[in-house]
């Protein structure tokens, strides 16, 4: 699960609104581009919910006037009137003192590129994406308009004897990478029958946001409830060719990892 945020351009209009450029082209810290010219928005501009931090119990506002530039996506956003809820009050205070200065777009990637074709697993141009909803958010991450933030991850200590069992699945697995990212590259509408395309598109939206909650696996007890309102989704390094091996592959190693283990 991931939440992309960016260093918000803010500036402020009537009692109720606010501008912001919520995405740009440039590279964020987290070595991926998001292509303003990509975003999809007509599912969005029929319910332009914004929100606070994410959580979808805290909706605060409506995007409007969405114009996508070459470089840039702004919006205009209106939160809710006074009185009519509390957080919507208190994010409307902070955002207009100044202090409230991140917004984060969830969103659905659809397709993406590597930023170096030498690095297939490194950075990725995500050159279509669905945009899902917008937040006001505390910590920004890249330098761009939109920010980006993380979920801190605890860390674990393993043994020497794990450390190398991992070591060696890793391995094995690299031998996969050269297929898996073939056939990812290949995965598009042009390889199905004729009336088969919005599946060939379905299915490649599910395999790169797969691929993407893969990388980041589930931390804490509001995974579900994050899950179900597809808050947000981030890319990592590796996650498609991850995510593209089938059960049957993985069985395959398991097996073999034991034997050579003899397990």
């Amino acid at each position: 699960m991931i939440r992309k945020l960016i260093a918000a351009q803010i500036s402020n209009l009537g009692p109720d609104e606010v501008e912001v450029v919520m995405s740009t082209s440039a590279l964020a810290r987290d070595g991926h581009v998001l292509v303003p010219q990509g975003c999809q928005l007509a599912n969005y501009r029929a319910n332009p919910i914004v929100l606070w931090s994410h959580s979808p119990d805290h909706p605060i506002g409506n995007a409007e006037n969405i114009s996508v530039g070459s470089n840039q996506i702004g919006a205009r956003i209106r939160f809710a009137p006074t009185g009519i809820s509390h957080k919507a009050d208190e994010i409307r205070g902070l955002t207009k003192a100044g202090i409230i200065r991140a917004v984060s777009v969830g969103f659905d990637p659809i397709d993406m590129v590597p930023l170096d074709p030498k690095k297939p697993r490194g950075g990725q141009r995500i050159t279509a994406w669905e945009l899902l909803e917008l937040s006001f958010v505390s910590v920004p991450a890249d330098t761009g308009a939109v920010v980006t933030a993380r979920a801190a991850r605890e860390g674990k200590a393993i043994s020497s004897a794990n450390a190398a069992i991992l070591k060696q699945a890793h391995d094995d697995a690299e031998r996969c990478r050269a297929a898996i990212a073939g056939v990812v590259a290949g995965a598009g509408g042009a390889v199905c029958g004729e009336g088969d395309t919005q599946t060939a598109d379905f299915e490649r939206r599910q395999r790169a946001r797969a691929a993407l909650e893969l990388a980041h696996p589930p931390m804490g007890e509001d995974y579900e409830r994050r899950q179900r309102h597809l808050v947000a989704i981030e890319l990592s390094p590796g996650a498609i060719a991850l995510r593209e091996f089938d059960l049957t592959q993985r069985q395959r190693d398991v097996a073999a990892l034991r034997r050579r283990l003899g397990l």
